[in-house]
């Protein structure tokens, strides 16, 4: 698309400072052309399901702005406009209209990026973006987008235990279930490893990136909603985010406490839900 530029901001195609280019004329056969490659995967039974992007910028707060200040004569923002102006609200526009017109964007994007993934690979889930941050925490988000993907996607940082009631939020409001696609901790012990770049946790040892691991997903299995998670990298890069470090040698502690949960996670899944009230009386607490 002819609004995709070079440096380096959001989403996996690296759109530039301004929104996304939805209202380009060209952007639906974009979609389309870009999406023909799926087709030779579709009969593959290994694969889940497809992620569009990542991170997208979609922030309520700020998004009606960011089409107001493209170029006139740009199909995004003659859009806004002509938005604006139907609601009488060119020089005046509150926070539900900011949603409104965040939901506006979210429901065109995702309904041209299914539309182009369903058609060249019917057989596998649309698994969405990995929504991040502020965007993860707008009713709007999950309202907009969840007529038009099978899974909802979330990057995951900044808590040691997962939030019981957001989860739920996010299931209820998008009637979708939910995929962990992003979250890690980095292990201070890590040989050659910068760890100053990153969103993950940073602690002391390997044994403590384990531990993180452990009572992290333990909190994901007690809830019905989260169908799964993905760690953030296999191998390291940059930072100790890495199952396996430069030399593919693996974190023996960290895989071991994956090990631990992965080989019994059915039946973990099963006593959580159902026989843990005993055990575990407050499922919001961190299990140590």
């Amino acid at each position: 698309c002819k609004h995709t530029q070079k440096k380096r901001v959001h989403g996996a195609v690296k759109l530039s400072e301004g929104p996304m280019p939805i209202f380009d004329p060209e952007f639906d056969e974009f979609c389309d052309e870009y999406a023909k490659s799926l087709a030779e995967k579709s009969g593959d039974p290994w694969i889940l399901g497809h992620f569009s992007d990542n991170e997208l910028p979609l922030k309520e707060n700020d998004i009606l702005n960011r089409y107001l200040t493209l170029p006139s004569k740009d199909p995004g923002h003659m859009f806004a406009v002509k938005w604006l102006t139907e609601r009488k609200r060119m020089f005046d526009f509150s926070d539900d209209d900011n949603a409104e017109f965040c939901s506006e964007i979210i429901a065109r994007y995702y309904r041209i990026v299914s539309t182009a993934i369903k058609k060249y690979d019917p057989n596998h889930l649309y698994l969405g973006t990995r929504f991040h941050g502020f965007v993860a925490r707008q009713s709007c988000t999950f309202e907009a987008c969840s007529p038009f993907v099978d899974v909802i996607s979330l990057n995951y940082y900044h808590h040691w235990t997962p939030e019981q009631d957001w989860l739920d939020r996010c299931a209820a409001t998008s009637d979708r279930p939910l995929l962990i696609s992003e979250w890690y901790a980095k292990g201070d012990d890590a040989e050659g490893c910068d760890n100053s770049n990153g969103a993950g946790f940073i602690v002391p040892t390997q044994k403590d990136r384990g531990a993180f691991y452990e009572n992290f997903t333990i909190g994901l299995l007690r809830n019905p909603n989260v169908i799964g998670w993905h760690w953030f990298r296999y191998l390291d890069k940059g930072g100790n985010m890495g199952i396996l470090n430069s030399s593919y040698e693996p974190y023996t502690p960290l895989v071991e406490a994956m090990q631990r949960i992965n080989t019994k996670i059915y039946s973990l899944s099963d006593y959580l839900l159902t026989d843990s009230s005993s055990v575990f009386p407050d499922k919001s607490e961190t299990v140590n």
